[in-house]
């Protein structure tokens, strides 16, 4: 009888794992992370530069299409943000004056891909114009804008960062709309 308690003894204290082979797996899953880290943020700040170009892509396109749909101009209105806002956009009918007296921008982020939850926080995303206004008219063509094209904007995820550079670019009078990343064409660099 003695010698089956001494097999179940041994039995029981051979299962597990040491103390240092779970250390050794954690510091191993450690380096990984810290390996894997800098990319993965580098792959959201592109998603986000992404995701915030493809806003003003689109109040670009529905400010040309409306203009050309009602007959109207219609303006598109950008906000940088500042270290409190997040950068905005905003389509307006009407005037052509880019006058931002009572216009509600929607913020970056708020109606498109963030790759998280909510919005973009402020320092998220950066936004920088050649026009803080673009005009098109009844016709979906550039207004005043004969001697200052192409028109630039200019996203970076984080905001104020010099790499990673996303732009939206008006490039013709006749309203050609284009997207371009950093090193392309106008954009960046």
């Amino acid at each position: 009888m003695i010698h089956l308690n001494k097999l179940n003894l041994k039995d029981q204290t051979t299962k597990g794992f040491t103390l240092i082979e779970v250390l050794a797996v954690i510091i191993l899953i450690g380096i990984l992370f810290s390996i894997v880290a800098p990319s993965w943020l580098a792959f959201m700040n592109r998603q986000r530069a992404n995701g915030a170009r493809d806003q003003v892509l689109q109040a670009l396109r529905l400010a040309q299409s409306e203009a050309q749909r009602t007959r109207r101009p219609y303006q598109v209105i950008f906000n940088p943000g500042d270290a409190t806002t997040v950068p905005g956009v905003a389509v307006v009918s009407g005037a052509a004056d880019c006058s931002v007296a009572g216009v509600t921008f929607e913020p970056l982020g708020s109606g498109g891909n963030t790759q998280g939850s909510g919005g973009f926080q402020p320092g998220m995303v950066g936004l920088v114009t050649t026009q803080d206004c673009i005009v098109f008219d009844e016709k979906g063509r550039v207004q005043g804008a004969e001697a200052d094209l192409p028109y630039v904007v200019t996203l970076t995820a984080p905001a104020g960062a010099d790499r990673g550079e996303r732009c939206a670019i008006v490039q013709t009078l006749l309203g050609a709309i284009r997207v371009a990343s950093e090193g392309e064409p106008n954009c960046g660099g």
